[in-house]
């Protein structure tokens, strides 16, 4: 959390610290904030044992959430704070000075599409209302929102789901999943027609444009809108209500999701704007994997670079994104493709052993036993590492393991990946030979079964293969 801080909010929490005489906190800030410091070296520094050591972190990390909402300029929650005051209103307040106040809440939560908070107002009409026929109205209201708050509740519920099962999919190509996906879009529509909801039309909107690009059935999508009509209505609702602090995020999953969209159909002019404001906002963008998938930007971008001809200078790049990504080996979907692009970086700029190392992370962690499609993928980008590092035998079994797991694939026929490993394990193939596979591999290289599509394989990749013999 700490070396996550921007730096001018570091600075500034730091010296607020100092100006409240809390000396040890931020000396305790600083240590945290440097990498290589151990809790030992820490504890001697401040001389403290263990146990205050453990309770003075607790105490700085809610002096710096603390920190984070006092520099917050956020009407929505200035209106959740005067919500908390609802009760002191209607005991000490005139009634009819109480009602319109109630109103203008009433109002303006509406408008923030806050089904929670509405309820409490809702609960404090009734009581002012006891004896009116308004009463009625307002428990109908109450009852309303209550359930639209557990609705809304269920959406963010089913949007984090949807995005587990979909990086699930994409390294495993397994079809239960898309039923699992599936019943999940078909939720989250039944949801969102339940109510009048601008969040919810914002949630649905993103599983039906994640769906449409990355979930190949189609019938699901048959009455959905063009994906940029829903794009075009999100603009819409973002910019109604910019005060919503959470649009400010949900934004940017929209950007990714116009680039991904113009990305696939190879539509470039188009892809430019949303991929740059994705990236220049890619720290915070990656730590979205309860909204969408973040490591799919990653290899998108690779594959952005690479067909510009920039590819080299991604290896650069990440020194600083290592720092501060470093998605959980749970996170199955956002973890592999990770490691796949940290090691193709390496590979463009001939680091080799660090890209094998990186791949290696990945079968030491066990996660590719349950993700064929990684597996395969992972074995071949091995093979080549391995081949252009000059150590034939280890290219070999990673080659063999590809071909084990691409005939235990029983739902997709991997006749692509059988013409690349016809590359990279023929013996004395001459240049026109290796070409046709080449061509072979790249017209087949299409739909759930495509692999290594960030790796150029022009002139040059097949001249080095070449000289390997």
């Amino acid at each position: 959390m700490i070396g996550q801080l921007q730096e001018d909010v570091y600075k500034d929490f730091y010296k607020s610290l100092e100006k409240e005489h809390l000396f040890d906190f931020a000396r305790l800030l600083e240590y945290n904030r440097q990498e290589d410091v151990s809790e030992t070296t820490v504890m001697n520094a401040l001389d403290i044992d263990s146990g205050t050591y453990g309770k003075m972190k607790v105490d700085l990390y809610e002096k710096i959430q603390d920190h984070l909402l006092s520099r917050s300029d956020n009407p929505k929650l200035d209106l959740i704070h005067k919500v908390s005051t609802v009760p002191h209103l209607i005991y000490n307040t005139d009634k009819d000075i109480a009602r319109a106040i109630l109103a203008k809440l009433e109002k303006d939560l509406i408008a923030f599409d806050l089904p929670y908070q509405l309820t409490t107002v809702y609960s404090a009409m009734k009581k002012l209302n006891v004896n009116s026929e308004k009463y009625y109205e307002n428990s109908q209201q109450y009852n309303k929102h209550v359930a639209q708050t557990l609705a809304l509740d269920k959406a963010e519920d089913m949007l984090s789901d949807f995005f587990k099962k979909l990086g699930e999919y994409i390294v495993s190509r397994d079809d239960e999943i898309i039923e699992i996906l599936k019943l999940i879009k078909s939720k989250m529509s039944e949801t969102s027609a339940l109510y009048e909801s601008h969040h919810l039309t914002i949630f649905k909107g993103i599983v039906d444009i994640a769906y449409a690009l990355y979930v190949p059935e189609s019938e699901s999508t048959a009455e959905d809108d063009a994906i940029e009509d829903i794009v075009k209505s999100a603009r819409y609702i973002f910019k109604a209500n910019s005060a919503d602090p959470a649009y400010q995020y949900l934004n940017l999953v929209y950007h990714f999701l116009s680039f991904e969209y113009y990305h696939k159909l190879k539509i470039y002019k188009k892809e430019d704007e949303p991929f740059e404001e994705v990236n220049k906002n890619l720290r915070p963008f990656l730590q979205y994997n309860y909204y969408t998938y973040p490591a799919k930007f990653l290899i998108s971008k690779l594959e952005r670079y690479v067909r510009m001809d920039k590819e080299d200078k991604l290896y650069k790049e990440n020194q600083n994104l290592l720092k501060y990504y470093n998605p959980s080996k749970e996170d199955l979907g956002n973890h592999i493709l990770y490691k796949q692009y940290l090691a193709a970086c390496c590979y463009y700029k001939e680091k080799y052993q660090e890209a094998i190392q990186h791949l290696h992370d990945l079968e030491n962690d066990a996660v590719l036993d349950q993700c064929k499609h990684a597996s395969i993928e992972v074995n071949l980008l091995l093979s080549i590492c391995y081949l252009f590092s000059n150590v034939p035998d280890q290219a070999r079994i990673c080659a063999d393991k590809a071909a084990k797991d691409i005939k235990q694939a029983s739902n997709i026929n991997y006749e692509n990946a059988r013409q690349f490993l016809n590359m990279i394990k023929g013996k004395n193939l001459d240049k026109k030979k290796l070409f046709t596979l080449r061509d072979n591999f790249l017209l087949l290289n299409q739909g759930p079964q495509q692999l290594l599509q960030y790796i150029k394989m022009e002139d040059k990749f097949i001249d080095h293969l070449s000289s390997l013999g």
